[in-house]
């Protein structure tokens, strides 16, 4: 399993891209100063290896909700020493997702069969059966681009982060938001092997609030309704490798049961 680059770009699948910036990991201009925020009673340190498990993991969801994945990518990610390999520790909920890509290469599911799936559940042009965005599934009207948009976008631009197609796409793409997580854990991770414990600690916050503020509260219910409305068994896999990620991220990073 590959790491979230470190030059705070997270390249997605085909033409699709994550959140772009252009200065250095190492450069803490875009660290806003979080002491004290988002602290949880009981969150202990993580650790170097947690750091990059989460990055490496956040990196593949996001590049395989933003864009359907070609025969290429589609082949790499079913590959059995792939999913051996893959960057979180196990559990019911992540074997699961697992035995489910599997399946999805056993039955012969194959890029176009996938892609016509992906677009189902996020693109259309039919009505959407798994809207990936956060403004849709929190806001009053359930629109696109609402206060939970702007919002997002807000805490991209405090670490030097921006979408792709600002103001031509939300911000608020399930995508995109894992996007950012695995971008704050690189940092995280970069700081902490610099020895920069402010930046780390400051960078860990962030996380946390992020998390708690934006990707945890509406997350889990969208992997669950992927995996209600996925026609395949590779989207049913990642909606449950995604529900996995996050419980296990309101855990480790939050301190807190995913629906606490």
């Amino acid at each position: 399993m590959s790491d979230a680059p470190a030059d705070r770009t997270v390249p997605m699948t085909g033409e699709t891209n994550g959140l772009a910036g252009s200065s250095s990991a190492g450069d803490r201009s875009g660290v806003t100063d979080l002491s004290g925020v988002g602290e949880h009673s009981g969150v202990t340190d993580l650790s170097a290896e947690e750091l990059d498990g989460l990055a490496a993991a956040a990196t593949v969801l996001s590049r395989l909700l933003l864009a359907a994945p070609d025969a290429e990518v589609l082949a790499a990610t079913r590959d059995p020493e792939m999913l051996a390999d893959w960057p979180l520790p196990p559990g019911e909920v992540t074997s699961r997702g697992l035995a489910l890509l599997e399946a999805s290469a056993e039955r012969g599911e194959d890029a176009r069969v996938v892609r016509r799936d992906h677009a189902r559940l996020f693109v259309g042009p039919d009505t959407l059966r798994a809207p990936p965005y956060e403004s849709v599934h929190r806001s009053a009207d359930g629109l696109v681009f609402e206060d939970q948009t702007l919002q997002v976008r807000a805490f991209y631009a405090r670490f030097d982060l921006s979408a792709p197609r600002v103001g031509r796409d939300p911000d608020d793409h399930i995508g995109l938001e894992l996007s950012f997580v695995a971008a704050l854990a690189t940092r995280a991770l970069d700081a902490m092997e610099a020895g920069d414990e402010d930046a780390r600690r400051q960078t860990v916050a962030a996380l946390r609030e992020f998390l708690d503020r934006h990707l945890l509260a509406w997350g889990p219910d969208l992997m669950i309704l992927i995996g209600e409305r996925a026609e395949t068994a590779f989207y049913r896999g990642v909606s449950a490798l995604g529900f996995a990620a996050l419980e296990h991220t309101a855990d480790r990073v939050c301190g807190r049961a995913l629906r606490g």
